[in-house]
C-alpha cells in the first residue's frame, strides 16, 4: 500500500465555517457493488490552519491491500468529530460498511457516529440551491465548472476502472505503471481540491436557507436602500465571501425580483409597482359585504342596510383597496411553511391583486431598514 501526503493552500473564507476536527472524504472502487468490487483508493482532506489543507491517500497496488486501506482509514478518522463528503451518504459509507464486513473489520464506535450522527452530504445540501444557482446538473464536475475550477484530471471514475485493472495486470517493473498510477491518484486528489472547492456554494444556503431570521441577520447586515426608477434596491454586506457572482430573477413580469451576489456584498432589487391592490381583513366575519357597492362594510354599521342588500362577508369578498406605489414582500406562498417567516408576514400590512394571488405586497413607504432583511429572506425564499 503506498501512502501519498500533500499539503494545499486554500484561499476561502467560507470554508472557516468548517466545524473543529472536520474531515472530507472519497473513495475510488472498481465497480458500484461491495459484493463483487473493491476500493482500491481512500482520500481525505482536513484543514491544518485557516489557509492550508492536508490530503493523504492510500492507494492499494495490490487488491489485497483493501483490508490496510480501511484500517489506516479507520484509523485516523477516529480523531474527528464531523464527516464531509459527496454523495457518501447513498454510495461511499455503504460500500466502506460492507467492505469492512466482508473482511471482518469491525467498524470503531467514533467511526459510527461519523457515519451516522455527524455525517454531511454536500450533495444533498447543495440539492435545495439548483433553481436558485440555475444549475444543469448536481456532478461535483459540474459544480467544479460552474466554480470556473478546471481539474487537470481528465477521467471519470468510472473510466478509471479500466485503468486500474490495466495497472495490476502488469509488472512491478513495468514503466507504464507508474504514469496509471499518476492518473488513479491525480483524479482522487482532484476530487478533494474539488470537494473543498464546492464547500463553498453552501454559502448561497447562508442566503435563501437560514434556519432562522435571527441567524440570517447574524451573517447579514443592511447597508443601505436606494429608490431608482421604477425599484428599491436593498444592498446588504455578507460576513463571508460569496465563491462566484452570480445574478438571479424571479417572479413574473408585473413582479420580477432581481439578486445580485458578488464577493461580501448583495443587492436585491424590487420592482415598485404604481397601482390599485386589495386588502384582506382576516376578522371577515364581523363584516358585511355589499354587492352593489363591491366593498365591505363593518357589522356596527350596517345596522340599516337591508338584508336583502347584504350578505355576510367571506374570505375572498372581505377587503378593502388602495392605490399606492407597491413592493412585493413575497413571490412564493412556500414561504408560509416557515412559521417564523409566516409570523413576520402578519406583521405587515399585507396588499394583494386577488386572494388566491402566490404574490404579496407592501406600500413602498412602509420598506425600511429595520424590516428589510426580514423583506429579502422572504423574496429569496421564494427563489428555490
Amino acid at each position: 500500500m503506498e501512502t501519498k501526503v500533500k499539503s494545499i493552500k486554500v484561499d476561502s473564507d467560507y470554508l472557516k465555517t468548517l466545524p473543529e476536527k472536520s474531515i472530507f472524504f472519497d473513495i475510488e472502487t472498481t465497480g458500484f457493488s461491495a459484493k463483487t468490487a473493491s476500493i482500491y483508493m481512500i482520500g481525505v482532506a482536513f484543514k491544518e490552519s485557516d489557509s492550508e489543507f492536508k490530503i493523504i491517500q492510500w492507494f492499494a497496488e495490490v487488491q489485497k491491500e483493501e483490508v490496510l486501506l480501511i484500517k489506516e482509514f479507520f484509523k485516523l478518522i477516529e480523531d474527528f468529530e464531523e464527516l464531509f463528503h459527496f454523495n457518501g451518504q447513498t454510495f461511499d459509507i455503504p460500500f466502506v460498511r460492507e467492505i469492512a464486513y466482508i473482511h471482518s473489520i469491525p467498524v470503531p464506535d467514533k467511526c459510527e457516529v461519523l457515519f451516522t450522527e455527524r455525517s454531511h452530504d454536500m450533495l444533498k445540501l447543495i440539492r435545495p440551491l439548483k433553481k436558485f444557482l440555475g444549475l444543469d446538473s448536481l456532478k461535483q464536475k459540474n459544480l467544479e465548472c460552474f466554480l470556473g475550477i478546471d481539474r487537470e484530471d481528465e477521467y471519470d471514475g468510472g473510466r478509471l476502472i479500466e485503468v486500474y485493472k490495466e495497472f495490476l495486470r502488469l509488472q512491478a517493473d513495468d514503466s507504464k505503471r507508474d504514469e496509471l498510477k499518476r492518473l488513479l491518484l491525480l483524479h482522487n486528489c482532484c476530487d478533494m481540491e474539488g470537494m473543498l472547492s464546492v464547500y463553498e456554494i453552501l454559502s448561497y444556503r447562508d442566503l435563501v436557507l437560514s434556519d432562522s431570521l435571527k441567524e440570517f441577520g447574524e451573517r447579514f447586515k443592511v447597508e443601505g436602500i436606494k429608490t431608482e426608477e421604477g425599484s428599491i434596491r436593498i444592498s446588504f454586506g455578507y460576513i463571508y465571501r460569496f465563491p462566484k457572482k452570480i445574478e438571479i430573477a424571479a417572479g413574473n413580469k408585473e413582479c420580477c425580483c432581481e439578486v445580485k451576489c458578488e464577493d461580501n456584498r448583495v443587492e436585491l432589487t424590487l420592482p415598485i409597482a404604481n397601482t390599485s391592490l386589495n386588502y384582506y381583513f382576516d376578522n371577515y366575519k364581523d363584516y358585511y359585504f355589499i354587492p352593489s357597492e363591491n366593498r365591505v362594510i363593518h357589522k356596527s354599521l350596517a345596522e340599516f342596510i337591508g338584508k336583502n342588500l347584504k350578505q355576510k362577508a367571506c374570505k375572498e369578498n372581505c377587503f378593502s383597496v388602495l392605490e399606492s406605489e407597491f413592493v412585493p414582500l413575497y413571490i412564493s406562498k412556500c414561504v408560509f411553511k416557515n412559521k417564523e417567516l409566516d409570523g413576520e408576514i402578519k406583521k405587515f400590512r399585507v396588499f394583494k391583486s386577488d386572494f388566491k394571488s402566490e404574490e404579496g405586497f407592501i406600500e413602498a413607504k412602509a420598506l425600511n431598514e429595520d424590516n428589510a432583511l426580514v423583506v429579502v429572506g422572504l423574496i429569496v425564499k421564494g427563489m428555490i
